[in-house]
Parts: C-alpha cells; structure tokens; sequence
C-alpha cells in the first residue's frame, strides 16, 4: 500500500515515512480510497525528502493564524500565495482541515505585495511570500513599511491621498 497526496488534481506518493511527516501531514490524515478513486487522478512525481514543499500544499507557520497555498510563477520558481479567507480556501477546493503547520523558522522572510495599479503602493491582504526572488514577480513588488496599504488597490494613486478620510483613495472617489 501506498500513501498519496492529492494536490492540484494530481496524486504524489510519499516514498517514506520521514517524507510524509517530515512535510507536516499527519497519519490522521490518512484515508482509505477504493483503486477505483485512485485511477481517477493521474499520478505525478514521488515525494522523497522531508524538506519538499510540493506545488499546491497548503500550509501556515507555528504561532500564526496566515494560511497559504504552494504556487509556482512561469520561470518555475515557488512562491507562497497568502489565503485571504477559510471561504477563500474551500473556493478553491482545498479541505482546512489538511491544512500543515511548519515550524516559524521555516517560514520564507520577504514579503510581496500585488501592485496592480502599479502606483508603487500594495494592496492589502494580497501577497505573496518567497525567499528565493532577488526581485519580485512583475506584478509584485517587494514589501516596503507603509506600502502595504493601498487605499485605491486598482486605480494608479501614488499620493494616496484621501481628502474625505472614508479610506478610500480620492482616485477610487470619483
């Protein structure tokens, strides 16, 4: 018998124990699935280190409630794209609770945040984070103190300026 992880429509054996709890699941976890259910997923590479992190495994840090799902830009480099909401998750059909929990020292340290207005300026609660990017995706830029916070995330607004103190950018008030 083998043990697999479903992600992204595709099962992953684990080739060892050290490589199933090395990577933060649980035996708890583990279902018992006809063969029939297992031919319905293809099959993709065998997950052999404990260190792996697979594309889309779903995972938080220890004393954080931020939850965050394993994606992958075009040039192949993984990142960690922040879950605004549990909802959010079940809208992309992940299961919360399957959700790994690492250890805070494994947590990436950079911080980007999506910048499509491209003002310079991040939009709230939408980010990624990665250790690996010398610079950010295009459409991210690096986390800055005071540039997390957009107030008109869609509409270039470089001064951020809010002349009637809703919150809201004057560019998003017209």
């Amino acid at each position: 018998n083998k043990v697999y992880v479903l992600l992204g429509n595709q099962l992953r054996p684990f080739t060892s124990e050290d490589s199933f709890l090395g990577n933060g699941y649980k035996w708890e976890w583990v279902e018992d699935v006809s063969s029939e259910v297992i031919s319905k997923y293809s099959k993709a590479d065998e997950i052999k280190s404990s260190n792996e992190q697979p594309k889309f495994k779903v995972l938080k840090y220890e004393s954080s409630p931020e939850v965050y799902v394993i994606k992958e830009d075009s040039s192949g480099k993984q990142y960690q794209e922040y879950v605004k909401s549990l909802e959010d998750l079940k809208k992309l059909e992940y299961r919360s609770d399957r959700i790994v929990t690492l250890p805070k020292s494994k947590a990436p340290t950079q911080r980007f945040y999506a910048d499509p207005d491209n003002d310079g300026y991040g939009t709230p609660g939408d980010y990624i984070i990665a250790d690996q990017y010398d610079n950010p995706p295009a459409e991210y830029i690096r986390w800055i103190t005071g540039r997390d916070n957009d107030n008109c995330p869609n509409i270039s607004n470089p001064a951020q300026r809010d002349s009637n103190g809703d919150g809201m950018g004057d560019a998003c008030d017209t």
